[in-house]
């Protein structure tokens, strides 16, 4: 759920906040080492940072915790869980954390390494052998631990599942037709289907659904009490938050995303209370080997796969940068200081988990809204980072708000651009010949009719007007982009074969991602 340059701060974001009291902090700070130094933590300071942040970047709220030397130092909600409601965040709301799911899963595969069940380098196929790629040398060599660095050099086509409803068993036979973006472990190819791959290998091998074995092998054991694994089990709570996005400079809910199919990749729900002990796990190893084995912990945590560098900037800033990913966490650098972190995002989310491991230093925050959470998230956990490491702090808040603002007019001059293009007209005798049934054998049918006398496009769950660009291109407003905060309009192209009849289309969904556009046969 990474990589358009807006999309980036997902990646390297903010976190902290508040269970405690000023007398148990001061006295563990002491305790430390002399070169362990950590600065004194003003709480009223963060909370002003967190509620600055919220109201600077138009994000309803936001869960934070912070994990020092296997201590709770702080958890606290900020701001509210529905933007038209005054019901407040707390550290009990629970919050989809999307992709930082994926540690969960690469964790329960690594508790199956050290029963002996499985091996990271392993191929996919001695436990799912019907599964098959495109390229059958790459079916063959496929490992688990390709799947978990994202080097299977395969692109992400994220919008099958999100257009379309889809069980977890049926990815296996639509990843046959997913052409390679390049060769295998040449290059970091993020992608939530291969997640959902590990994950069916999890069920293979445990005889439990993923749902099932993360829930029996994790969350209990940590005692994550209150975490779920869909979208049903989040609302049974009393406590939840809602999904948020700005649209026309206005935060409005919007709908919650069911990830059923990819859970393994980003389905499950928690609070700053539990994912706590999540970060607490991560940061003393020694102290949870009836869960997982330090050294397994300590692979997890190591490169396995490097990030190039014009993929690897973020904030553009010298302070942060990647270096690559491990199993389920990105590998990178804070100031110097080795950072383990992952980012989720999902409709009307954002989430980070960050660790400074050589610090036993951990941060969680989880906001509740996909356009700008992003923001909130880089903005605080890099203030709370400089204050707790005893550094000169940059303006963080100023910094994400200058490239916020600018994101921001872009989209604006997109959209605007946009709407005067609507206003042109095309004969509805020639918009004709563009109808028809479009498909591709992973993507399915994109389908295209006349309504009212403008073209129509169907795919899936989601319905859009195309608007007249040129003979050969025709324009739509794909909003699901939008709550992202993401430019929405997408080209699609036409072909036409030599007697002039159109017989196959061409769109672009992640042009954003700099990924090719997907061609879908005239049926």
């Amino acid at each position: 759920m990474k990589m358009h340059k807006m999309v980036k701060f997902i990646l390297f974001c903010a976190v902290c906040n508040c269970f405690g009291v000023h007398a148990m902090t001061t006295t563990f700070l002491k305790n430390r080492s002399p070169d362990k130094y950590v600065s004194p933590i003003d709480f009223n300071e963060i909370d002003k940072i967190v509620n600055e942040a919220l109201e600077t970047f138009n994000v309803p709220g936001a869960a934070i915790g912070l994990v020092v030397d296997d201590q709770i130092i702080l958890s606290r909600g900020y701001g509210l869980c529905k933007v038209d409601e005054q019901l407040p965040v707390t550290k009990h709301t629970l919050f989809p954390i999307a992709s930082c799911t994926k540690a969960f899963t690469a964790l329960l595969l690594g508790q199956l390494v050290d029963e002996g069940k499985i091996a990271f380098d392993d191929q996919v196929i001695k436990y799912i052998p019907e599964f098959s790629l495109l390229d059958q040398d790459l079916t063959l060599n496929l490992t688990i631990r390709d799947l978990l660095a994202h080097r299977t050099g395969i692109a992400r086509h994220d919008p099958i599942w999100i257009n379309l409803k889809i069980s977890r068993s049926e990815i296996i036979p639509l990843l046959r037709y997913f052409e390679p973006a390049c060769g295998l472990r040449q290059e970091f190819q993020y992608n939530n289907f291969m997640y959902a791959l590990a994950g069916i290998v999890i069920e293979r091998v445990t005889g439990q659904s993923w749902e099932e074995a993360i829930s029996a092998r994790i969350l209990r054991p940590l005692e994550m009490k209150d975490s779920n694994i869909s979208i049903e089990q989040l609302k049974s709570n009393l406590n939840f938050s809602f999904p948020h996005a700005e649209v026309n400079d206005i935060a409005v809910t919007v709908p919650f995303r069911d990830l059923y199919a990819i859970n393994p990749a980003g389905g499950i729900n928690s609070n700053v209370i539990d994912m706590t002990k999540w970060v607490r796990l991560h940061l003393a190893k020694s102290n949870f080997q009836d869960i997982i084995q330090g050294e397994t912990l300590q692979e997890m945590q190591t490169m396995q796969m490097i990030i190039s560098s014009s993929a690897s900037s973020s904030n553009n800033s010298e302070e942060i940068y990647q270096l690559g990913y491990g199993l389920g966490w990105l590998i990178g650098k804070y100031r110097g200081f080795d950072l383990i972190s992952h980012g989720g995002d999902i409709d009307g989310f954002s989430s980070d988990i960050s660790l400074l491991p050589t610090e036993r230093i951990g941060f969680v925050i989880l906001t509740n809204s996909s356009s700008d959470g992003r923001y909130v998230i880089s903005s605080v956990r890099n203030q709370i980072f400089d204050k707790i490491l005893g550094k000169e702090s940059t303006n963080w808040q100023k910094k994400m708000q200058e490239t916020r603002d600018k994101a921001k007019i872009e989209l604006k001059e997109f959209l605007e651009n946009f709407k005067i293009s609507t206003q042109i007209t095309f004969p509805t005798q020639a918009l004709i010949k563009y109808c028809g049934s479009y498909e591709h054998p992973s993507y399915g049918v994109f389908d295209l009719r006349i309504e009212n006398d403008r073209l129509i496009a169907s795919y899936g769950e989601t319905k859009t007007t195309l608007y007249f660009k040129s003979e050969n291109v025709f324009s739509g407003q794909w909003n699901v982009l939008l709550a992202y905060g993401i430019n929405p309009i997408i080209d699609i192209s036409f072909f036409k074969n030599e007697s002039g009849e159109v017989y196959k289309i061409e769109i672009p969904f992640e042009k954003f991602r700099s990924a090719k556009p997907i061609i879908f046969m005239r049926k």
